[in-house]
Formats: C-alpha cells, structure tokens, sequence
C-alpha cells in the first residue's frame, strides 16, 4: 500500500489555486498529530501506551502520524505512522524526501533548528 501511495500521490495545485503559491514556491506544510488505535495486544506491541501516572496505564495505544501537506489543496503528499514513543522530530526528517525545488515548506517551531542540524550533519 505505501508504494502505491507513493507511485500516485503528486501535489495538484496549480498557480491559478488560491493559497497554493508564494513568489512561484508551491506552498508545503508538515505537522504531527497522534490518536488512539483499539486497545488490543497487537495495538500495544507496536505502537505502545503514553506514559501515565505510576501504577497506572493509559486507556489506549497510541499512533504518531507525521504528514507533508500540500498547503494549497490540503492534499497529503507524504505521510508516516510510527510508534507513540517516536518524537515527530525524528520522523519529519524523513518527510524531507519529498520536498522537492520549487516548493517553500512550513513547519512548527522547534523543528527548524532540529532539522537544519541534522541535515547538515549527514
């Protein structure tokens, strides 16, 4: 399924779409998000619980989605699922492979700084 996304998604506004260029830069954002997957053993093994207070556990796993959106259109250009446990900064690097020239990206604070290091170090 994730080839297939990635063989067929493209961003699709065009310059005539409102919102989706700035001095001729596609417009691109990328944000995380996390929600809760049913509370089986499966679930739990892969995504694993947010922490809680001791003796405790918390209702349900949760997921860590991380999205490339096109800002014109809303549409997800690339996206990336992942345990709870895995910050969205480690994973919005990966996003970076889809960001190609002629695109301007936007993100949260705290990421430039994060990103920018890590790029340049290799």
């Amino acid at each position: 399924m994730s080839d297939l996304f990635h063989q067929v998604v493209r961003p699709l506004a065009t310059i005539e779409t409102p919102g989706a260029f700035l001095g001729g830069l596609r417009l691109m954002a990328v944000d995380g998000t996390v929600f809760d997957v049913p509370d089986t053993e499966a679930n739990a093994r892969v995504f694993g619980y947010p922490a809680s207070r001791p003796g405790t556990q918390a209702a349900f796993p949760k997921v860590r989605l991380v999205l490339l959106i096109e800002a014109g259109t809303h549409l997800i250009v690339d996206a990336l699922m992942c345990p709870y446990r895995i910050g969205e900064r480690v994973r919005v690097k990966r996003l970076l492979r889809s960001v190609t020239k002629g695109m301007l990206l936007m993100w949260d604070r705290g990421l430039h700084s994060y990103c920018i290091r890590s790029i340049n170090r290799g």
